[in-house]
């Protein structure tokens, strides 16, 4: 069964549908997110020649270019704080992830598994929802989704220039978009030395000639932060994410079992992390995060066991099929749960086919992005906006294996043997 383009318009065309009815549901002054306020404020700023913020809004640490400067222009062209306008935007971008979803599947295991896959992907909530919010996760799935695809397409083929710079550029607007995927970029600058074919030399120049991208890219910015603020840096906030992370009032919200508790500590939280943002400010970037990483270590050294213990809670929390039970109600957690616990199982059992298979290199290439995801969530917070981009979209691929060899398995059941029709 060959794939035809017009599938992959119509699979395309469908998950616009389906994100764009969604949004229609919205309040269109609503961000969804509350990140959201902060890229606004970063996108109006950008806009009106103001530059980039030397200071953010709420949060104690500035954010990544990526997305403010995708806001602004998408401010530039259909007006400031016209939210309705980017969620259209990122429907087309997510309806393009879901795209890309199809043609891995179709790339693995043929057209059946890229029409299931891509009928999955279009009509998987997580992602409907992540186009609705102005935030980084809709065009970062997007951008991994398209690095992946290349990776995928240099399997045991030679890398040229050309690829090789633009998996690297690809890479390089990824971590520039979510800094957190840094340890799937250096994993995957390993994958493509193992993957691809060639000479090792070749290889490893190939590989290099990726990393280079990202390297420029990243000493570029460093050097935009230093014209801007006077200080050379890459990234802000890892140290503040840290430490919100592994914090006693972080633990207790694992803890408590109803809304109005978890609501209640939820602000507790925010006050820390008001009174901190103020306790840092003069400090230059380095200093800041040196003193949240200090706070983190802190709490863990205070009671080891309670730390270890919050890690696993953790760590259920990212892969668990549910959302939270104390912010979401009993529709969401039906819907997004019976949803996730199938790609997870049917997704576990791709995977395992896929090996046997012979499918190692990418398989080995999916695993790099949920591992990479699983360690950015325990280590940091726990949440399923660092779980989506990197490993739904990959199990959902996955999990249309399995359905297709299943029901390839039940149809040939009854069929007879040659010696039954001899």
């Amino acid at each position: 069964m060959r794939m035809r383009w017009q599938y992959f318009v119509l699979v395309g065309l469908l998950a616009f549908v389906l994100r764009f009815g969604f949004i229609a549901t919205l309040d269109p002054a609503d961000t969804v997110l509350s990140d959201g306020d902060e890229y606004d404020f970063y996108g109006k700023s950008i806009l009106a020649g103001e530059g980039y913020p030397r200071e953010p809004k709420l949060w104690p640490f500035v954010r990544p270019p990526v997305y403010p400067y995708f806001l602004a222009g998408a401010y530039a062209l259909f007006g400031a704080g016209n939210f309705t306008a980017v969620r259209g935007v990122q429907a087309g971008l997510d309806s393009g992830t879901v795209v890309l979803v199809a043609v891995m599947a179709g790339t693995l295991a043929g057209a059946r598994a890229a029409i299931m896959a891509g009928l999955g992907a279009a009509a998987y909530p997580h992602l409907i929802h992540q186009a609705s919010a102005i935030g980084t996760e809709c065009i970062f799935t997007f951008l991994v989704a398209l690095v992946t695809w290349r990776l995928l397409c240099a399997v045991g083929e030679p890398l040229r220039l050309g690829g090789s710079l633009t998996i690297g550029a690809i890479l390089m607007l990824a971590v520039l978009s979510r800094p957190a995927v840094g340890l799937f970029v250096a994993g995957a600058l390993l994958w493509l030395v193992a993957a691809t074919d060639g000479s090792i030399r070749q290889r490893v120049w190939a590989a290099a000639g990726a990393g280079s991208v990202v390297l420029v890219a990243l000493l570029g910015w460093g050097t935009a932060n230093w014209y801007r603020g006077g200080e050379w840096y890459l990234f802000d906030g890892s140290g503040f994410v840290f430490w919100v992370g592994h914090n006693k009032t972080y633990q207790r919200l694992f803890e408590v079992k109803d809304r109005d508790s978890y609501e209640s500590l939820n602000r507790e939280l925010m006050r820390s992390v008001n009174s901190e943002r103020v306790g840092t400010q003069g400090m230059t970037v380095a200093e800041k995060n040196a003193y949240f990483v200090r706070l983190g270590l802190d709490y863990i050294r205070s009671d080891p066991a309670a730390a270890l213990l919050l890690e696993a809670k953790k760590l259920w929390h990212l892969w668990r099929p549910w959302v939270n039970p104390l912010v979401y109600d009993s529709r969401v957690l039906l819907v997004t749960g019976v949803a996730f616990a199938l790609v997870e199982f049917l997704g576990g059992l791709g995977l395992a086919l896929l090996w046997r298979g012979g499918r190692r290199a990418e398989i080995l290439l999916f695993l790099l992005l949920m591992v990479s995801a699983t360690i950015v969530g325990v280590g940091f917070l726990a949440t399923t906006r660092y779980r989506v981009p990197m490993a739904d979209p990959y199990l959902i691929v996955t999990a249309s294996v399995a359905v297709i060899r299943g029901w390839e398995r039940f149809r040939n059941s009854g069929r007879p043997s040659l010696s039954e029709t001899d």
